[in-house]
């Protein structure tokens, strides 16, 4: 869903809870599950965090299948000079599954595997994405889809290289980063993507058409659906 803003006390007061960095410190993450982190792109985010203030903390979760991970990463942050920069907490509350993604104030993506449904609550709770597609067709280049449906292509790298400056440029100047965050703000207001109501509804019919597909005899076939009265419910 399209989730309110947290406000300054509140967010101050969760990233205390959470071990987190205050509000006046840059907070970027990374809340893919790290199978997606490769070596690659953790080298890039490392070269991020040389380049911007030391205050600049990367958070990361806590996955309880793949504990290693938090032990392995910290190592390899450790290797770099770079101790202490990489957080790691539980994963958030289902109550705060959403709005806890708005503790951070960037989220930089993982290219050969985007963040999917991630991406799209981090975008919901107001947290600029940044993005890169990879060379896989489609797990590499959802969020980027999602930011273009948004307008968001500002944020959408096509090199590595392009990727790493625009995370610095973000990180180190304000006046850039409110520029991108406002626009979010903006855009995100009663966007389809955030509307939970309209992709019920639509799903609901969808479900229904299948069924009077079935009903009818019929072989199974692609359906688009719309809402009653409204033009553009086919079967294919």
């Amino acid at each position: 869903g399209n989730e309110p803003p947290l406000g300054d006390a509140e967010r101050g007061m969760l990233r205390r809870r959470l071990g987190l960095p205050p509000t006046d410190r840059m907070l970027i993450a990374n809340l893919n599950r790290p199978f997606k982190v490769e070596p690659r792109i953790f080298d890039t985010w490392m070269s991020v965090l040389t380049k911007v203030p030391d205050s600049t903390s990367l958070w990361m979760f806590r996955w309880p299948e793949a504990l290693q991970a938090e032990e392995n990463l910290q190592k390899e942050a450790a290797k770099r000079g770079l101790a202490g920069r990489l957080l790691f907490t539980d994963l958030l509350p289902i109550d705060m599954r959403i709005t806890g993604k708005g503790l951070a104030d960037l989220f930089l993506d993982t290219p050969e595997y985007n963040a999917h449904g991630t991406a799209t609550e981090v975008l919901s709770a107001g947290v600029p994405v940044l993005s890169l597609p990879g060379g896989k067709p489609h797990s590499s280049r959802v969020a980027s889809s999602v930011l273009l449906s948004l307008g968001m292509s500002e944020l959408v790298s096509r090199t590595p290289s392009d990727y790493q400056d625009l995370a610095v440029l973000l990180i180190r100047h304000q006046g850039a980063f409110s520029t991108v965050k406002s626009k979010l703000m903006g855009v995100k207001e009663g966007h389809r993507l955030f509307d939970k109501r309209w992709w019920a509804e639509h799903l609901e019919r969808s479900f229904e058409m299948i069924w009077e597909v079935a009903c009818a005899g019929e072989q199974p076939m692609h359906v688009v659906a719309a809402l009653r009265g409204q033009a553009g419910s086919r079967v294919e």
